[in-house]
């Protein structure tokens, strides 16, 4: 009967040590926004959160030409945003998120975790 008690203690001290928050290995981003201007049919515009030259969320947009994304953070570097047309403006929830000179992609600057784009406007 020991064993089993010192086993279940075990158990439950390394559950608890493994669910830490606040480790970096646990950071995601979850980015979100809805697009107009120069609309094709919504399914044909690929959105893509990018970190560290990896895809780590994709999607194609809904009917209402929203997205929402989200995943892991590969580093706590910056991330980018990346669309398949070219980019006129935006605007979004954070300062700091900065247009790319190829108008493809908008960057989320380090540290961010989350970003509505109120709206991204397509050339």
């Amino acid at each position: 009967m020991k064993i089993l008690y010192t086993f279940f203690l075990a158990s439950i001290l390394f559950c608890l040590a493994g669910c830490s928050r606040t480790s970096e290995s646990n950071s995601r981003i979850y980015i979100e926004g809805k697009m107009s201007g120069n609309l094709i049919a919504p399914d044909a515009i690929e959105v893509k959160i990018v970190n560290e030259g990896l895809i780590i969320s994709e999607t194609k947009l809904a009917s209402d030409y929203g997205f929402k994304l989200s995943g892991p953070l590969v580093s706590s570097g910056n991330c980018e945003l990346q669309i398949n047309k070219k980019i006129k403006s935006f605007s979004a929830s954070k300062p700091g998120c900065i247009l790319n000179s190829d108008s493809k992609s908008i960057q989320i600057p380090a540290g961010t975790t989350y970003v509505i784009f109120n709206e991204i406007v397509l050339e």
